[in-house]
């Protein structure tokens, strides 16, 4: 996918402008954010189906220790399935558990996968709620000062996801009726996984985002990369610097210490190892910065479609 940059600073430049966006408070409250569970019929072209029981034990706890919930957009997968049978297969298990919150504690962000709501009812909600194309943004801010995060999908400014998406769900939704054959054959074939975003974000997406934030001051939390980012560094950047720490740590240690050493090369062996897992699924990203260590402005919820939750 293309991802346009101009556009991209266009599109998010409108919503953190736009005063009908909803500000939510960031004192007395605590948040968890969601993404990407592109929820489908439990098929084999619903990839989300292996992770529904960690889903529900996780809506579970963060309901138990009294946290609102965001859902950032792509919850449903309605570029291959429709609505009413993919709340049929979720009806007992996620969207209870969401309905659980109350619906003055759950807050829906559409993404590019479910912005295409065909019923009038929202399954998350307990009474029927009867609403237009959705929310594209959410703002978080202290009472009495401008907000200072903003919340979106993040397909603003791709080129398939966001300006032609109409043109972009027709093949997906024709590959949908041959019960996922081509995308199961685009799997075998090592072309196509929901944990391999560099074959359809452009790779220097993160740059396009972090930009954004960067020079509005601002805090900017996405999804849709399916790539988790925490304080503008991925995963694999944040085990790296790990194990440079580690490693620098374990220069100055005594060589009379075999316990302690031996302690430090298991530290410096998994650390290593969960870095190659990184790099063997594809997520060693272009860095936002290259010059200076990065503002901590840019992150990104990921997704749910790891079979490791």
């Amino acid at each position: 996918m293309a991802q346009d940059e101009e556009l991209t600073r266009k599109r998010l430049d409108a919503l953190w402008t736009n005063p009908r966006i909803q500000t939510l408070p960031l004192q007395g409250n605590s948040y968890v954010l969601l993404s990407d569970l592109h929820l489908g019929n439990k098929s084999s072209a619903d990839d989300f189906r292996h992770n529904e029981d960690i889903m529900e034990y996780a809506l579970h706890w963060y309901s138990s220790m009294g946290f609102k919930l965001i859902l950032l957009g792509d919850i449903e997968e309605l570029w291959q399935f429709d609505l009413p049978e993919i709340v049929n297969k979720y009806r007992d298990s996620i969207y209870k558990v969401i309905c659980e919150y109350g619906d003055e504690n759950v807050f829906r962000v559409f993404g590019n996968h479910d912005d295409m709501w065909c019923p009038p009812d929202d399954p998350i909600r307990n009474s029927p709620h009867r609403f237009g194309p959705g929310c594209e943004a959410l703002k978080l801010g202290y009472e009495g000062q401008d907000a200072c995060m903003m919340m979106v999908h993040g397909h603003q400014g791709n080129l398939e996801s966001d300006k032609f998406s109409s043109l972009s769900r027709k093949p997906v939704r024709l590959f949908r009726y041959i019960e996922g054959a081509w995308i199961w054959f685009m799997k075998i074939l090592g072309l196509y996984s929901p944990s391999r975003p560099e074959t359809d974000i452009k790779k220097n997406y993160e740059k396009i985002m972090y930009r954004w934030a960067h020079d509005n001051h601002l805090l900017l939390i996405c999804g849709h990369s399916h790539r988790a980012i925490f304080e503008s560094l991925s995963y694999a950047e944040r085990l790296q610097k790990k194990l440079n720490e580690l490693s620098a740590e374990k220069s100055s240690l005594s060589g009379d210490n075999e316990a302690e050493l031996k302690q430090f090369k298991s530290k410096i062996d998994d650390i290593r190892n969960a870095f190659k897992r990184e790099k063997r699924r594809k997520m060693i990203i272009i860095p936002v910065e290259t010059e200076r260590n990065p503002l901590p402005c840019y992150f990104n919820t990921g997704c749910a479609l790891y079979e490791n939750g």
